[in-house]
């Protein structure tokens, strides 16, 4: 039996995991644009919301829910101009495999793939364009007590972001909007230009911070209500 002519890499269902995200954009303002951020309140990390896909369930609907659920910001996914090797629907089945620019795209625009440390296996994140819908904060969900959810403007979430990977991801992302809107001027993104936030203190806001010791204590809180719900829960099923 012939060998593969391209290099290849198998890996089994036991030894992969796919995540699914978004990098979430306030477009209320063209002029202004802002993306969330989530800090990790023990580490201090920024970075943007995403996690796991559920067994049957699409890539696209993933990532609108781990976004709602880390941040509590109801979203929905951007129809995007950009580059895809995608086939259309409507596609001859011989049609040559090449990159073309669409309209009204909500694919993913970014593949990670990520080797996991102590033999774990392999993580692919699939990321996606996402944008605020309502008003914000109205109606928003409750989101994950370990995170603090923060809109910044995108020069400043470039300064604040953690990781390179990330900073990558919104350089990016921002350059399919400047694709899809015309009315977005050229936007400098030199991220020397952003000064990333220091220090000890998790921003919630232009007017709020919140120290790491009582993020923790928050954190540590939280749980500890949790655990009394679930024991009333049990006393009362015993």
């Amino acid at each position: 039996m012939a060998a593969s002519t391209s290099q290849t890499k198998t890996i089994s269902s036991e030894k992969f995991v796919e995540s699914c995200g978004a990098i979430l954009f306030d477009l209320s303002d063209l002029s202004n644009i802002k993306t969330c951020l989530i800090q990790h309140k023990d580490s201090g990390e920024w970075h943007f919301a995403k996690g796991r896909r559920n067994q049957g369930e699409a890539r696209k609907d993933a990532a609108v829910r781990e976004v709602m659920e880390e941040t509590g910001f109801r979203c929905r996914l951007l129809p995007l101009t950009m580059p895809t090797r995608a086939t259309p629907v409507d596609a001859h089945a011989d049609v040559f495999d090449k990159a073309k620019v669409c309209e009204n795209l909500t694919e993913p625009f970014m593949c990670q793939i990520r080797t996991l440390k102590n033999g774990k296996g392999t993580k692919m994140i699939w990321w996606f364009v996402a944008v605020l819908e309502g008003d914000g904060d109205r109606g928003k969900l409750p989101g994950e007590v370990k995170y603090l959810p923060c809109f910044l403007s995108w020069q400043e979430a470039l300064g604040s972001l953690t990781f390179q990977n990330d900073r990558e991801l919104l350089r990016k992302a921002l350059s399919l909007l400047q694709m899809t809107f015309s009315r977005i001027e050229p936007l400098d993104m030199d991220v020397e230009q952003a000064k990333p936030r220091t220090g000890n203190k998790i921003s919630l806001g232009q007017n709020a911070t919140i120290s790491k010791k009582a993020a923790r204590r928050a954190v540590k809180d939280a749980k500890a209500v949790k655990r009394q719900r679930l024991k009333k829960e049990h006393d009362r099923t015993s």
